[in-house]
């Protein structure tokens, strides 16, 4: 899909509904479902995010969606790293140090409330922006591989995108990606060890 409202409106279509998802995802920052709402509300997303921040968020509460985020290590000490010319290196330039401290935290209350929401860490590179969705609408999954492109690393929709919908490719994916990613020495996926480490991020900003 092109354009900003497109791109929204897919990926929220991929969770509002009452079939079990497991969704899991490669990106360069924590996933819009994992900011706080005074943080997007300070970016000022659009309503599909919020909608889909909200969705997620209660399924977790059910259990309906499990979803585990990859992340470079780096990208932690990314969301604390500040210039005064443009402000914070993930964020817009409105977004002050209390916010990003917010959504840190809200990373760890995440990790430690809800099970179904996981969190690698990882030092292994991945040049690539990779969104996966099994989605259970019947006796047979569907499954939904969506590739990203985005051209600066700051919250502003760059974003191109295409979709496949095919298990060969999710399998693949699966395989050859995220199961080497999350076996690579490097790769913390404890929950303690993972909070540990978000924790070291948040005693520099403070």
């Amino acid at each position: 899909p092109s354009g900003k409202e497109n791109f929204d409106r897919l990926l929220l279509e991929l969770y509002d509904h009452s079939y079990p998802v497991k969704s899991t995802v490669l990106y360069f920052r924590p996933s819009i479902q994992s900011y706080p709402h005074n943080v997007l509300d300070a970016i000022g997303v659009s309503e599909y995010m919020s909608i889909r921040k909200d969705i997620v968020f209660n399924a977790y509460q059910t259990g309906r969606c499990e979803v585990l985020e990859i992340l470079n290590k780096q990208t932690i000490w990314d969301m604390i790293r500040y210039s005064p010319e443009t402000g914070f290196k993930l964020y817009p330039r409105q977004i002050t140090q209390p916010l990003v401290k917010d959504h840190l935290e809200h990373l760890i209350y995440k990790l430690q409330t809800f099970e179904h929401f996981s969190l690698a860490l990882t030092d292994a590179a991945f040049p690539f922006h990779v969104h996966t969705f099994e989605i259970r609408s019947g006796d047979v999954p569907e499954y939904f591989s969506l590739f990203m492109r985005r051209f600066i690393k700051q919250f502003i929709h760059d974003v191109s995108c295409f979709v496949v919908n095919d298990p060969l490719v999710y399998q693949s994916i699966h395989e050859h990606i995220v199961g080497w990613i999350l076996s690579h020495p490097s790769t913390v996926r404890e929950r303690k060890h993972v909070i540990e480490e978000i924790r070291v991020v948040l005693r520099h900003l403070e």
